[in-house]
């Protein structure tokens, strides 16, 4: 699961908010049991609880750095098709990896080909990478918000995390939204921007935030949904082939991990049918049902 958390400061050293950030991570430690870290910029710092799912080694630990130091990144999810762009920047950039970790592959993707690589992930994510050269971070969420990424712009600083009360650790003034509170007893939940609070925000899906030393904050979407105005004209029979080697493949894909798998079982369709998808992938695929009195 994974929980990240990270500050810009705009005015002051971003020393200052120390107790902030670690208060902020240790809310996320139950997303993260496997290990925590946080580094400190003169302006930017960020935290990283981690789950370990892929490469379970301390060197893909987090927060993540390229060899300079330059570059860092705080990463909460998945590439599922992190091992052909592995390849595609061994090819074309000459990328030494050290690590078999999707992290490190997302890292130089970004330092690489910056916010054009969004689309060519295939995952669920919620990240900020930070160029120290540039003095400016990239938060982004994946394309239908799977990975949750809450933020707020204060005054003097623009703070984010996985979770609110992970936010609410930092000094932020909070402006209740009469609006998005009808809202939430209209549809019973809140859908992204919104949240109880004006001046804070959860972070679109295909959505990403631009972010400098200077202030400046912009947001960019790079990915919606596509629109066909006729049906496709593929026949039933082969309507159905595909969907089911589409769920094939993403199960598989899903199944990529250092660590055992299991599947919840819900008494339902949809998670009877990926669990027997993925046991025909997996041989000692777990299982999991529960039961209340």
């Amino acid at each position: 699961m994974c929980g990240i958390t990270g500050i810009f400061s705009f005015d002051n050293s971003v020393q200052s908010y120390e107790p902030y950030i670690h208060k902020s991570l240790q809310l996320l430690n139950k997303r993260g049991p496997d290990a925590s870290g946080s580094h400190f910029f003169n302006k930017f710092a960020a935290a990283h609880a981690r789950l370990s799912i892929i490469d379970t080694s301390s060197l893909a630990n987090q927060p993540f750095f390229d060899p300079t130091g330059q570059f860092m990144l705080v990463f909460n999810g998945e590439i599922f098709n992190f091992q052909e762009l592995k390849s595609f920047l061994s090819q074309k950039y000459q990328v030494q990896f050290k690590t078999n970790s999707d992290t490190e592959v997302l890292l130089y993707l970004l330092i690489h080909e910056g916010t054009n690589s969004l689309n060519k992930l295939n995952g669920f994510w919620a990240f900020a990478f930070y160029n120290n050269h540039s003095k400016t971070c990239i938060i982004a969420r994946d394309r239908l918000g799977k990975k949750p990424l809450w933020y707020t712009h204060q005054n003097s600083f623009f703070c984010f995390a996985s979770e609110f009360k992970a936010l609410n650790a930092y000094p932020i003034n909070k402006v209740l939204d009469t609006k998005s509170i009808s809202l939430f007893f209209r549809l019973s939940y809140l859908p992204s921007p919104y949240t109880p609070f004006s001046n804070i925000h959860k972070l679109e899906p295909g959505c990403y935030l631009n972010i400098s030393e200077e202030g400046t904050i912009s947001k960019h979407r790079y990915f919606n949904l596509p629109y066909y105005e006729k049906s496709s004209a593929i026949d039933y029979v082969n309507a159905q082939k595909h969907v089911k080697e589409l769920i094939h493949k993403s199960v598989a894909q899903r199944l990529i991990s250092d660590v055992p798998m299991g599947a919840f079982l819900s008494g339902g369709l949809d998670s009877a049918i990926v669990s027997a998808v993925a046991k025909q992938h997996q041989s000692d695929l777990n299982t999991f049902c529960l039961s209340f009195p």
